[in-house]
């Protein structure tokens, strides 16, 4: 949103192209439609980021605290998994659709996807692990289960 601020597209241009992934004819929409608000257009766009979020994020919870260590504790979150991602939403993009594609300002998206990235990876590395015993039927004791 900023970045379309800046651009002069105001706060629905971004909002409206998570919309065009999920709904037909939005991609043949000119720029002053695309700058306005639709309620039509809202849901959808809602849709996308909220599964988009969670993919993301769920990726992020899962996968990150196991990958190998990296110079830097950053490093994962804040360069190769925005990397990952990135690739990941163009090559995507270009099959859902092409001129969506060609309307995001790529420059921008990977720059908003690496602070992204490093707030993500941030929030996760200072999050506490907690801890589950096994379920089923272990050890009676618990001694006997720290022993082994």
């Amino acid at each position: 949103i900023a970045w379309s601020l800046a651009q002069g597209h105001g706060i629905w241009y971004p909002v409206n192209l998570l919309a065009a992934m999920a709904l037909r004819g939005i991609d043949q929409a000119g720029m002053e439609e695309l700058t306005r608000f639709h309620a039509e257009w809202f849901v959808p766009a809602v849709i996308v980021h909220a599964a988009m979020s969670a993919v993301f994020g769920l990726t992020y919870g899962v996968i990150l605290p196991l990958l190998p260590r990296m110079p830097g504790p950053l490093a994962w979150g804040g360069l190769v998994m925005p990397l990952l991602w990135t690739a990941m939403s163009f090559g995507l993009m270009g099959v859902v659709n092409p001129v969506l594609q060609e309307r995001v300002d790529w420059p921008w998206f990977v720059v908003s996807q690496f602070i992204f990235g490093i707030v993500a990876a941030a929030v996760v590395l200072r999050s506490e692990m907690v801890h589950i015993p096994p379920a089923g039927a272990g050890p009676d004791e618990l001694s006997k289960f720290a022993e082994g």
